[in-house]
């Protein structure tokens, strides 16, 4: 029963591998991507694409899944800083995406001033520092092994 166990952590693992991998790029140049069309936007004043907060959803999702399932923890094992990198990553995507949508909204509807569509998307990005700023300081960034916590 124990190597069937470890045989299907295994598989799901190895199957898990290609999602997370993207996951994980897709969290760390999310804010590269949004920031690009954030400037696009307030360039030649056109809407562009609005799936930031669809995408900030889904990687939430599957960052949630790999550390809630014990068989797709593997990863944070070989690579201890990843957590804390993609936490960080996270975070910051979630500003900018915010951003980057009302700043969308602002380009297509014409509702809010481009002004103040600017200074709330500013307005989310810092709100988000500051909310990273106390979870930091509530749980310091250290690789699992040495703060002697772990996801199990």
């Amino acid at each position: 029963m124990n190597i069937l166990k470890k045989m299907m952590n295994t598989t799901l693992g190895v199957g898990f591998a290609p999602v997370f991998i993207f996951v994980a790029i897709t969290t760390v140049i999310g804010p590269l991507m949004a920031f690009s069309d954030i400037r696009t936007m307030l360039q030649y004043g056109t809407p562009n694409g609005g799936l930031y907060l669809f995408m900030v959803s889904m990687c939430c999702f599957i960052l949630y899944l790999s550390v809630r399932v014990p068989a797709f923890q593997v990863y944070y094992r070989m690579i201890p800083i990843l957590w804390p990198i993609l936490q960080l990553a996270l975070f910051m995507f979630i500003g900018i995406g915010i951003a980057a949508t009302i700043i969308n909204y602002w380009a297509e509807y014409n509702i809010p001033s481009r002004g103040f569509a600017i200074s709330l998307g500013i307005l989310s990005v810092l709100c988000v520092r500051v909310f990273m700023s106390w979870w930091f300081y509530k749980n310091p960034l250290a690789p699992i092994h040495q703060s002697g916590e772990g996801f199990e």
